[in-house]
């Protein structure tokens, strides 16, 4: 593990990555009015926090360091409650593990102010659904006005439309805020290669001179590019090689409590890269932006492709032949390969 700040964006906002490919620094005084980039500390007036981030960027760790920071320090008393849901596989658990806790129960009937941390939201052995139907039902019992909550998810996956307007309703649309956690600096790609015994400099010649950066500032294949390095001193000389090697990557299932419970999703590496390779196509060739993943009729800008419009194809390859359906493309967007802009 490395020693890194990491920052969250707005969900509605623009991840700057202006620093030659890396995430322009927060933290450099003539760079500060230029991000809209926060350490979760800085995000403590929210009541609620929706903390969202594509599979392995290190929502479980950030969220997990400010549950211990705020613990440690205890301004004004707080008290601190961090739950891994993942642990969780009926609503009866879950709520005694919150709701019937002693730092729960002591908070409850005394005059302290809670932080409550809920992480992996998508990777609840409960199923999601139920959570975000608890959550709504359990929280207003308590003293929401002593009360912040912060809850970490998948983006693709975070169950907006059943749980936002709860937390709105509670602490109100100003006291809610949806960030999603922005990628690495080019100070922290410079600390992991030094914490493994590389040359940075050298290590950095590299990265541009094969166009990787984009896989240098994810966590998750950032380490791919250091074992690559470390195995032979440099980079390997293809280009697509590494491309291929990085997206099979982020295709893959990184959480280690869906792979023991074998949760891969419906389809394999392959045919997720494909899949892919699909939606890159239609949205290079046809100029669009994103894929618009919500309802038809809520109005889809005319930047965005229709998640529709993807379904239908029949694929085949070095892998099993299959339909690219609706479940399909969803769950390619799912991957690391891909983030969000807004709701």
């Amino acid at each position: 593990m490395f020693q890194w700040h990491r920052f969250w964006v707005p969900r509605t906002g623009v991840i700057d990555l202006s620093d030659g490919g890396f995430l322009v620094d927060p933290m450099r005084p003539f760079w500060a009015d230029a991000t809209a980039a926060r350490q979760l500390a800085e995000l403590i007036a929210y009541r609620a926090l929706i903390l969202l981030g594509e599979p392995g960027i290190g929502k479980s760790t950030t969220l997990a360091e400010e549950a211990a920071r705020l613990r440690a320090q205890s301004p004004n008393g707080s008290i601190s409650i961090h739950v891994d849901l993942r642990a969780y596989s009926s609503d009866y658990l879950l709520h005694k593990r919150v709701f019937e806790s002693p730092e729960f129960l002591s908070w409850a009937s005394g005059d302290s102010h809670l932080f409550l941390h809920l992480d992996s939201l998508d990777e609840a052995l409960l199923r999601i659904d139920s959570i975000a139907n608890l959550l709504p039902d359990e929280l207003p019992r308590h003293p929401t006005e002593r009360l912040s909550i912060r809850i970490a998810c998948r983006t693709a996956v975070w169950p907006s439309a059943t749980l936002e307007p709860v937390l709105r309703r509670i602490w109100g649309d100003a006291a809610v805020g949806a960030f999603e956690l922005a990628p690495l600096r080019r100070r922290d790609v410079v600390a992991a290669a030094e914490a493994t015994g590389i040359n940075a400099d050298i290590f950095f010649r590299e990265l541009y001179s094969a166009n990787v950066v984009p896989f240098a500032i994810k966590p998750l294949t950032l380490k791919l590019l250091l074992a690559l390095f470390r195995k032979d001193g440099a980079l390997p000389h293809s280009v697509a090689e590494i491309y291929y090697q990085g997206c099979l990557k982020l295709c893959e299932e990184q959480s280690p409590t869906r792979r023991d419970a074998q949760r891969f999703g419906a389809f394999t590496v392959a045919q997720r890269l494909r899949a892919a390779s699909r939606i890159a196509a239609a949205t290079m060739f046809a100029n669009r932006y994103a894929v618009w993943t919500g309802p038809k009729g809520d109005g889809i800008p005319n930047e965005d492709l229709p998640l529709s419009d993807l379904v239908g194809s029949h694929e085949r390859g070095d892998f099993p032949s299959f339909e690219i359906t609706e479940q399909c493309v969803r769950e390619v967007l799912d991957s690391g390969l891909f983030t969000s802009r807004g709701p």
